[in-house]
């Protein structure tokens, strides 16, 4: 993942069992098949080529997976700057890796896309990295993002992206008590401990990324149209294209 202020949150117990995390989260499969159908559905009919897709996190690999699954001719190159998430995601990606369609790269995603052409790729996806940045951040690594993929081509980003106040602040206290139920009472208050932590720390103004701001920041980059194809409490898919012509 992408490193916020040169730190990286995922280092300690939380990353080392972080397959745990989508006991917390009912919807968490359904929120990742989301990711890999938004890509499918992108390139239906309009791409009869093999699709070149980045993926930025790969973390465990539940996302790469779900894209590599939805697109038989999709080549994808997965990046991650954690050390323990290659090693896991070697394990749990075995099949796509012998298959030759997956590269997992251990690098810097924003230092990685710098030094790709630009309109190089078709599909860029990501999914719970993006708001792990600064705003500043998450703006530099956009318009990367957007000079990276062709015209026609799509950024699909599945995020915690807050609702409207009153919404998110309902669904925040009623995750935060899934993390009570699961790991409390399931003998780990290390992790729900440090769940809660984490969650409480997105929801400060240097990483809160609400919905409607994320919508306008793809759009001022450059992405038209933006839409949202999925949500489920905090989760949410937005589906981001770049357009064949300027508008």
């Amino acid at each position: 993942m992408l490193k916020p202020n040169s730190q990286t949150r995922f280092a300690g117990t939380i990353g080392q069992e972080y397959e745990l995390f989508a006991r917390a989260v009912p919807h968490h499969d359904a929120f990742q098949r989301a990711i890999g159908e938004a890509v499918k559905r992108h390139f239906f009919s309009s791409q009869a080529a093999p699709v070149k897709g980045i993926e930025i996190g790969f973390g465990k690999g539940h996302t790469t997976h779900e894209l590599l699954s939805a697109r038989e001719d999709l080549n994808l190159r997965a990046i991650d700057n954690e050390v323990l998430m290659l090693h896991d995601a070697k394990n749990n990606l075995g099949f796509w890796l012998k298959s030759g369609r997956l590269s997992l790269i251990h690098a810097d995603a924003l230092a990685y896309l710098q030094g790709l052409d630009s309109c190089s790729v078709d599909m860029v996806a990501s999914a719970y990295t993006i708001h792990n940045l600064s705003r500043e951040a998450r703006e530099t690594l956009l318009k990367e993002i957007y000079r990276v993929v062709r015209p026609g081509g799509v950024f699909v980003n599945g995020d915690k992206y807050a609702e409207a106040e009153g919404v998110h602040e309902e669904s925040l206290r009623w995750q935060l008590e899934k993390f009570d139920t699961v790991f409390g009472e399931g003998g780990r208050p290390d992790l729900r401990d440090q769940w809660r932590e984490h969650y409480l720390l997105d929801d400060t103004p240097t990483f809160r990324f609400p919905e409607a701001e994320a919508i306008q920041l793809l759009e001022r980059v450059g992405f038209t149209p933006v839409a949202n194809s999925f949500r489920e409490r905090m989760e949410a898919v937005l589906v981001a294209t770049r357009a064949q012509k300027a508008v």
